[in-house]
């Protein structure tokens, strides 16, 4: 099956994205627009995957993200 996109390459673009958000060689002006950017890419996702319908391995796959997030945030 053909995905109509890819996952690896989004984040990677959201990634660099923060990064430039980050350095303080940019200015204010382009960092601001970019993260008003992320901030419609989460607005739309978030739209996106209300209307997606749930699937029955989802609550308990959701669960185990949620999961692994916290313990990365325990480490850190």
């Amino acid at each position: 099956m053909i995905l109509p996109i890819s996952k690896d390459k989004t984040i990677q673009e959201i990634r660099t994205a923060q990064e430039m958000i980050k350095d303080p060689y940019y200015d204010g002006f382009n960092q601001w627009n970019l993260k008003k950017m992320l901030y419609e890419i989460k607005f739309e996702l978030d739209e996106v995957l209300k209307d997606c319908g749930d699937f029955s391995p989802e609550a308990e796959w959701l669960e185990e993200q949620e999961k692994k997030r916290m313990w990365r945030k325990l480490q850190k």
